[in-house]
């Protein structure tokens, strides 16, 4: 069995099925990411549109609740657009939304994106190419080191020596394949992905850019400062009642004391 599996490891056709198990892999990952990461993106820009039929702050304030309930029906917003409602402020007196944090805490790729695809798996997909190219290369170069050491171990002629030499060179630059095609679809894939996922960040950002646009920010910092401000009017209004009350009495007293 194992002489077999030697002899089969040593083939000269043993290097192209390696290089069709690696494209094979290399097909999955790359089938995978393109899939996933393109209905991500065109979900983005389906919201994007969405927002776009918004042309202003107060259509979009009239039209918040039916955006709302919207998003939140679309599995790739509907997680990151609950959390991101319980910061906003429907402001009915000013008619604009107000937010208190910016989109881009809410909506970003880490969000949107992992619940549809692994991303450390996908980086690493990459990685496991060439460490796969490198496995047949090594297996391979085993195998046929293995047959040349019989050839060479069968007596002292000198004609079966360099022909077990040179089917050894012969066998170990093909293996060399597996490796050469393990690193170029690597190079390839982890291209393929890097532009993929820049494609779904822009999308992303333009969808933030779009809510910002038609929402008012305003800060916790901003929401304290004006209650602070609040309190103080307050305070003197009271202060105010205060004197007047004490002025009116003094008024009300001074003629029943005449």
């Amino acid at each position: 069995m194992w002489s077999s599996i030697i002899t089969f490891l040593s083939a000269p056709t043993a290097p192209y099925v390696f290089c069709g198990v690696i494209l094979l892999v290399f097909a999955f990952a790359l089938l995978d990411a393109w899939v996933r990461l393109s209905s991500a993106q065109i979900a983005t820009k389906r919201a994007i549109a969405t927002l776009t039929a918004t042309a202003n702050r107060q259509s979009f304030f009239e039209q918040f609740e039916a955006l709302s309930d919207q998003f939140t029906r679309q599995p790739l917003l509907s997680n990151a657009w609950g959390e991101f409602a319980k910061t906003v402020i429907v402001d009915g007196a000013r008619q604009l939304v107000r937010i208190t944090r910016r989109p881009q805490e809410f909506f970003h790729e880490r969000a949107l994106i992992n619940p549809r695809i692994n991303l450390r798996q996908m980086h690493a997909m990459p990685g496991y190419l060439i460490s796969l190219g490198l496995f047949f290369t090594f297996i391979g170069l085993v195998a046929a080191i293995a047959i040349a050491a019989r050839g060479i171990g069968e007596g002292a002629d000198v004609n079966k020596t360099q022909a077990a030499l040179v089917s050894l060179l012969d066998v170990a630059s093909l293996k060399f394949i597996s490796s050469v095609a393990g690193i170029s679809l690597s190079i390839i894939l982890s291209f393929v992905q890097k532009a993929l996922l820049n494609r779904v960040g822009q999308s992303i950002h333009q969808f933030c850019d779009a809510v910002e646009h038609r929402t008012q920010l305003i800060t916790t910092e901003q929401l304290l400062y004006q209650w602070l401000i609040a309190q103080e009017q307050t305070t003197r209004s009271f202060a105010h009642l205060a004197e007047d009350i004490a002025t009116e009495v003094a008024l009300q007293i001074a003629p029943q004391q005449g």
